[in-house]
């Protein structure tokens, strides 16, 4: 810390002592002090407890002695002290690199900072030539300690009463200074309060930032304080009828949920499991149809080839008509000079075709088919021996019946 530099204007909203901080110096100088004064040895073991160096505790010390606030150079009244404190915490907490030579009484707003005028040793007042060497020495010596009734001439109590009034209006100077540096002081206070009232969201007008309108500020704070109690209780409110709420609402247990979604998916994976089995069996009936395509087709030209020769199969099939049934049961009988060659089976069922006549039209023999079966159905047992249409079993999958095979594969997802 060097007390040396050249002068410089600190920053008076960064520095400034209030009001608050001084009556905390106080309170140390309260607990040091042994009455109106604390010891040079106790302030300076007091003051050696911050981050100071000795040299920087011992200068200090001195600059306040200087100001000649207290002329016992062995003690510290409350005002120097206070002064050490606030110094000592702006240059170890606020970034403060030294003390102007000129000492910056402005920061110190709300400290009476006149110079003790009392004399250290009261020296008599022997002749003219003392007393006009002790007025050049100490010039601070007001009227009231400036014994008028010792002046030896009119001349002298003139310069006497003179230089009295100078020192009460030099005083009076240093009054108003510091009344002005005090309403500074506060007019800055009060805007730095307004500032932070308005970055917490609450706007402060123009109108109530100057020291005139303290009371405007003060009924505009308490508006904005009640508001903000209002908001927080209906804060609070809102949030003990959640809970309230969330309280009396039933909450499922998490593991129940998910047991019930494990059970889920287990029964998702037995009906894909089934899914799977079903288009494995369909896979399966669509190949056989489609290898079984040659002899459903044989089958269909068989049993067109059994219709032409037999006329009432024929007529119940609608493939003859009545008109048609004699010219076919014609066409159909085998010449008399063949029946010796004639298979007694088919002459018999030749026979017994034609000899049912109109009596026996539309009724069921023995020759006549079963009724069709319906689409897609499948067939128990294979065709009796004694059936006219029981073929041998056809040879490979034949081309000609591409329409059954297409109806059969259709029929066999049902």
């Amino acid at each position: 810390m060097s007390f040396a530099a050249a002068d410089v204007q600190l920053d008076a909203q960064l520095y400034t002592m209030i009001e608050l901080e001084g009556d905390r110096y106080r309170a140390f100088f309260a607990k040091l002090s042994d009455g109106a004064f604390v010891s040079r040895d106790a302030a300076l073991t007091f003051f050696r407890k911050s981050s100071l160096s000795e040299q920087q505790v011992q200068e200090l010390y001195a600059r306040l002695k200087a100001l000649q606030l207290l002329r016992d150079p062995n003690r510290m009244n409350e005002t120097e002290f206070v002064m050490g404190m606030h110094f000592i915490v702006c240059l170890t907490k606020r970034n403060l690199v030294q003390i102007p030579p000129i000492f910056p009484s402005y920061l110190f707003p709300t400290l009476d900072l006149t110079p003790d005028l009392t004399p250290e040793r009261p020296e008599p007042l022997n002749d003219l030539n003392t007393q006009q060497r002790s007025d050049f020495n100490d010039p601070q010596i007001t009227s009231s300690m400036t014994p008028l009734g010792s002046a030896q001439s009119l001349r002298e109590l003139v310069s006497m009463e003179l230089r009295s009034k100078q020192q009460e209006a030099e005083g009076l100077s240093r009054v108003d200074q510091s009344a002005a540096r005090a309403l500074q002081s506060l007019h800055a206070c009060v805007e730095r309060i307004a500032d932070q009232v308005d970055a917490l969201g609450f706007p402060v007008p123009s109108s109530s930032r100057s020291l005139d309108a303290l009371d405007d500020l003060r009924n505009l704070l308490q508006k904005h304080v009640h508001a903000a109690k209002q908001e927080i209780q209906s804060m609070q409110i809102n949030a003990q009828m959640r809970s309230v709420t969330s309280e009396s609402t039933p909450r499922e247990d998490p593991l129940k949920v998910a047991s019930g979604l494990t059970q889920e998916l287990l029964a998702l994976q037995q009906q894909t499991a089934q899914l799977m089995a079903k288009k494995a069996d369909v896979v399966g009936r669509i190949i056989a149809v489609k290898s079984g395509g040659s002899a459903a087709g044989s089958m269909s030209q068989r049993s067109s080839f059994a219709e032409s020769k037999n006329p009432a199969f024929a007529l119940s099939k609608g493939a003859l008509t009545v008109g048609e049934l004699g010219t076919v049961s014609a066409s159909t009988t085998p010449p008399k000079h063949a029946e010796t060659n004639v298979n007694p089976s088919l002459m018999h069922s030749h026979n017994s075709a034609s000899s049912g006549g109109w009596g026996t039209f539309g009724a069921a023999t023995a020759q006549d088919p079963s009724p069709p079966l319906p689409f897609a159905a499948k067939t128990e047992d294979p065709p009796a021996s004694s059936d006219p249409f029981s073929f041998a079993p056809a040879p490979q999958q034949s081309e000609s019946a591409p329409t059954l095979d297409k109806d059969l594969a259709w029929g066999a997802f049902q």
